[in-house]
């Protein structure tokens, strides 16, 4: 079959075209690899800023603490003067939190690598219903200040739960925190320690209901994300990255948080920890 000479400047010109989309694609290609890789470079880049960045600020930190530890320590030694039995309570207190500051400090840089928290948790039995009381009394003056009263149900005879106290006080102190924030002077806040199951297992869960405006469905996965934020500025420092940190803690342990509606509006945060093994088993 032969070719008259319009349909053969025809297939020569769609060859050329043909050549020229090719080119482009080969060109297009090209530089979406340079993208690529000039990105890669650039999150290497932030990783190893972000690593020096919270170095950095660990040091800041600790040098003020050791200060105000400092100061306490003068202070109960009596050097300052006499002091009541209810300052001394309040300073020890206040020693006891500058402690648990301290080595939570020393664990920040795990916050920087997922993967690292789980390697970091130090695991021993705790009683569940101790645990909750111990975080309750140190934030007793948050609530005190806010006129928000507590209630707190925490079910008897919970067995032990093996998990890194410092790690799980950090997560119910957020919480709390949390809680207290969003609940208006003269509110409450239900405190729930219950015997339930997950995976299959038995496990204990810790639960804290507000009576804040709530978390809306879709963003109910949303607020575990780093640096969001919902609802309006409260004019309270927050980078917006506790509940991640949280949310890492717990699923290092093997356990669950999450968020649904507390009972007569608000929101109820929930944290499920698994219980499992005896003392004699710890290696």
């Amino acid at each position: 079959m032969r070719l008259d000479e319009a349909e053969a400047d025809g297939l020569l010109s769609a060859s050329a075209m043909v050549s020229e989309d090719s080119a482009f694609l080969v060109d297009s290609l090209k530089s979406a690899q340079e993208e690529i890789e000039m990105l890669r470079n650039e999150v290497a880049a932030f990783a190893d800023r972000r690593s020096e960045w919270m170095a950095m600020l660990s040091h800041e930190l600790r040098t003020p603490l050791c200060l105000i530890a400092g100061y306490g320590r003068l202070l109960l030694s009596g050097e300052g003067g006499p002091l009541t039995e209810k300052q001394c309570e309040y300073l020890n207190e206040g020693l006891k939190n500058y402690n648990r500051l301290e080595a939570l400090i020393e664990k920040m840089l795990d916050v920087v690598d997922a993967n690292s928290v789980k390697e970091s948790l130090e695991f021993d039995f705790h009683a569940p219903d101790d645990l909750v009381l111990d975080v309750l009394a140190m934030m007793a003056p948050i609530f005190e200040s806010s006129d928000i009263q507590l209630a707190v149900d925490i079910e008897p005879g919970l067995p032990e739960c093996r998990l890194d106290r410092l790690r799980v006080e950090q997560v119910l102190t957020n919480l709390f925190q949390n809680a207290a924030r969003v609940t208006k002077s003269g509110g409450s806040i239900f405190v729930s320690v219950r015997k339930t199951s997950f995976s299959g297992k038995d496990a204990a869960e810790f639960s804290v209901s507000d009576e804040g405006p709530g978390v809306p469905q879709h963003h109910r996965e949303r607020i575990f994300e780093p640096f969001v934020q919902l609802g309006p500025p409260t004019g309270q420092l927050g980078l917006g990255l506790g509940l991640t940190i949280c949310r890492r803690i717990v699923d290092a342990h093997g356990g669950k948080l999450g968020v649904d509606d507390a009972l007569g509006g608000g929101s109820r945060f929930f944290l499920v920890l698994p219980i499992g093994g005896h003392r004699g088993e710890m290696g």
